[in-house]
C-alpha cells in the first residue's frame, strides 16, 4: 500500500508544527513573555519625558507631579522587566 502510493506519486504526509499541547504551551508562554517585555520597554521609555519635565504642580519642594508619575512608571516598567527576566531564567533550567 505504501509502496504503491510512493510509486504513483500519491504519498501525502501531514505534519503539524504545534500538534502537541506542550509545543503550544511553549509558544504561548513565549508570546506572553514577549508582550510583558514590550510593555516594560514602553513603560520605561514613556517615563523619560515626565521625569525630565519641568512643568506640572509641585508635589514636594523638589518634586513635581509629572516627575512623580514618571518615576512611578519607570519603577513599574523595571518591575515588569525583572519579572520577565526571572521567568525566562527559571524556565531555562
Amino acid at each position: 500500500m505504501l509502496n504503491e502510493k510512493i510509486e504513483n506519486g500519491n504519498l501525502q504526509v501531514n505534519v503539524r508544527q504545534f500538534a502537541s499541547p506542550t509545543d503550544r504551551g511553549f509558544l504561548t508562554g513565549l508570546v506572553h513573555e514577549g508582550i510583558i517585555a514590550g510593555i516594560s520597554i514602553a513603560a520605561i521609555l514613556g517615563s523619560i519625558l515626565p521625569v525630565v519635565s519641568e512643568s506640572g504642580p509641585m508635589l514636594a519642594q523638589n518634586l513635581r507631579l509629572y516627575q512623580f508619575f514618571g518615576y512611578t512608571l519607570a519603577l513599574g516598567g523595571f518591575i515588569f522587566g525583572l519579572r520577565s527576566l526571572v521567568r525566562i531564567l527559571i524556565t531555562r533550567k
